[in-house]
């Protein structure tokens, strides 16, 4: 049977393979590998292939990796009973059970590395091209310049991946992790698209700024100039996005909480078949600054966040692990700002809004009561 859990093996086997998978994501991939040891197998075949360029080169070097899969699953003695329990096998032949592992492990883990990394015309081509990765680590911002001239800026924990062809294609087309303002050189003839986890964003000439972290409960597209169309992966549903400073946000997982732009503008409207909204981005910070994109002048904000929420953002900003002693403490919620407070001037200053205590050990922080 093909759980959650294998789903979410061969998507982090991929992302490793790209080199995009974050610290914490490769600590789930040794856990579920403990789980599912003949994966190891299928990992090593992947890291190879992804090595290897286009063409004839990459298939022998798949080929050879493929029958030495086979010849370790066979020299593998206590392999028959975990590959029973994998496929259904009660009674078969040993070398046919052997033939099936290996040909399901190959099957599998080239169907996710297909729908993870590459859109349609990769497969027509029947060629893997080599990946680009920009990072910005945790507690760190970077700027970049892809190619085609376009400009990004990266926020903390943040990866973008893109074709090594990028300047051939003829859809320019990036798959982000994190947050990013983007500011792109329009070209008519090659649309810009980038691919998160819950969104596509297709660019119409414009700059405008993305968060899309893996675990948040919500991912984010703000519109500054220009106009951008914004699909939903989950039904496909699209919405143009065109008046500066328009916002759509993105439910995860069907949550649907009550954030700061919903209480302020109790206007907006749900649709009834995707969790988002649409709102406007009001600039309610000092220079008439946007919450949204205040990162970029080195300003963490939140509103309305639980402190579970606030947490997360404040792993990323200061590269440290933020625990919680009490699950209740987790409920609370802040609103403010952090200019160029340290991790613990942070602390001690939502100390001043809720009451709690923490300790810190190098950067292992516990929130305690």
């Amino acid at each position: 049977m093909y759980t959650n859990n294998n789903k979410r093996l061969w998507e982090l086997i991929a992302k490793k393979a790209a080199g995009e998978a974050s610290p914490q994501e490769l600590k789930d991939l040794e856990a579920l590998a403990k789980d599912f040891p003949e994966s190891l197998y299928t990992m090593e075949i992947l890291e190879k292939y992804w090595a290897c360029p286009s063409g004839k080169t990459a298939s022998k070097a798949l080929d050879q990796s493929v029958n030495a899969l086979a010849e370790r699953i066979k020299e593998d003695q206590s392999s028959s009973a975990r590959y029973n329990n994998l496929f259904g096998v009660i009674r078969m032949p040993r070398a046919y059970r052997s033939f099936l592992a290996a040909a399901a492990v190959f099957f599998i883990f080239c169907i996710a590395g297909w729908l993870y990394f590459f859109n349609k015309a990769d497969v027509e081509r029947g060629v893997f091209a080599s990946m680009k990765t920009l990072t910005a680590s945790k507690g760190s911002k970077n700027q970049f310049f892809l190619p085609d001239g376009s400009k990004l800026w990266l926020n903390a924990g943040t990866t973008i991946t893109y074709r090594s062809d990028f300047e051939k294609d003829s859809i320019r087309e990036v798959y982000l992790s994190g947050e990013a303002f983007f500011d792109i050189r329009h070209d008519e003839h090659r649309p810009f698209l980038i691919r998160t986890d819950y969104m596509d964003i297709l660019d119409i000439g414009t700059s405008f700024n993305v968060k899309a972290y893996p675990f948040d409960k919500t991912a984010e597209a703000t519109l500054i100039e220009g106009s951008i169309e914004v699909k939903m992966k989950e039904s496909g549903q699209s919405k143009i996005l065109s008046t500066p400073q328009q916002k759509i946000i993105v439910y995860r997982l069907g949550e649907r909480p009550a954030t700061a732009d919903e209480i302020r503008q109790p206007d907006i409207k749900h649709t009834t078949s995707v969790p988002f909204v649409v709102t406007q981005a009001l600039p309610d910070l000092p220079d008439s600054l946007l919450a949204e994109t205040a990162w970029m002048d080195d300003m963490l904000v939140f509103r309305n966040e639980s402190f579970e929420e606030l947490a997360m953002k404040m792993e990323r900003w200061y590269n440290v692990s933020i625990s919680f002693e009490k699950e209740h403490l987790k409920n609370m919620r802040f609103t403010g700002a952090f200019d160029k407070e340290t991790v613990d001037q942070a602390l001690a200053k939502l100390q001043l809004m809720r009451s709690f205590h923490f300790t810190m050990n190098d950067k292992a922080i516990k929130i305690d009561q």
